[in-house]
């Protein structure tokens, strides 16, 4: 190392002299081998200065050039491995993206399920009150009900039957029509003005607004086979599409409509079609 850095030294050294005495211009003394004779060119100080500065500037050049090839040689490695993790992310974007698709279709498919089994779920009947198109999958769906109706009726259905949806007593019952008469429809059950009237099963309000017979009128769908209506309201409390649940109170005891006292008309319709109340009703309401 000491030697190496004394032929270092040296050298300097050397071109210091070289330089000190540029101006004055320089001869290059060529002896060829063998020969005895010698060839001199003389160097005046210009052009010997002139050689020195484009030979400092060809070794800046030198080192400039490959300073900056190194830094291009960097940059196309970063630029390349940049590349490759865009490219993987592209294909993760992708990958999420399908799943994403599968999950909403699998989703839509669950609801669909649902309604054709008539099992719907009160989180979907939830979100179906802000979806038409998904109340529409739900309800109706007639031929689901046609093939397993016997698996929905309520007739003696136990706990799942209906309860009577307003405390009173029946002041009028159910009666076919006759070809002596138009018979009667549901039951009327007498009560106090503003007496609760609450849902008999969970379904959906299929409709709430006044009629001309019933008054202030709510009709609730509770399967694609089975509604019930609630007459001559004093006020109702609930609206088209939300879905309520058995005992609910969706209404009060009133005397609008074709009414001459307070009471609540209540019917059954089974297929579009009016049947006895009291035979679903399991027990009272309170």
């Amino acid at each position: 190392m000491r030697v190496h850095g004394r032929h270092v030294g040296g050298v300097i050294g050397k071109l210091r002299v070289v330089f000190r005495h540029l101006g004055r211009g320089f001869s290059f003394i060529v002896a060829p081998h063998d020969t005895g004779t010698t060839v001199t060119f003389n160097l005046p100080g210009r052009l010997a200065t002139l050689l020195a500065i484009l030979v400092v500037v060809f070794i800046a050049g030198l080192a400039f050039v490959g300073v900056t090839y190194t830094k291009l040689a960097l940059l196309a490695f970063e630029t390349g491995r940049l590349k490759a993790e865009n490219r993987d992310l592209r294909l993760r974007s992708r990958k999420i993206d399908r799943l994403e698709q599968e999950i909403v279709r699998i989703e839509q498919l669950r609801r669909e399920i649902e309604a054709w089994a008539g099992v719907a779920s009160r989180e979907t009947l939830v979100r179906a009150e802000a979806e038409p198109a998904l109340m529409a999958r739900v309800w109706p769906r007639r031929y689901t009900y046609a093939l397993l109706g016997a698996h929905y009726a309520l007739k003696g259905a136990g706990l799942h039957g209906m309860i009577q949806p307003a405390a009173g007593w029946v002041s009028r019952r159910f009666t076919k029509q006759a070809d002596e008469g138009p018979g009667h429809r549901g039951i009327d059950i007498a009560a106090s003005q503003g007496t609760p009237v609450r849902s008999a099963l969970d379904g959906v309000v299929k409709a709430a607004r006044w009629d001309d017979i019933y008054g202030n009128l709510i009709e609730i769908e509770h399967n694609d086979s089975l509604s019930t209506i609630y007459g001559h309201n004093e006020k109702i409390l609930v609206k088209e599409g939300e879905y309520v649940t058995r005992g609910q109170i969706i209404g009060a005891v009133g005397n609008t409509g074709r009414s001459t006292a307070p009471h609540l008309h209540f019917e059954v319709l089974n297929n579009g079609k009016p049947d006895d109340p009291e035979a679903y009703m399991v027990f009272r309401s309170e």
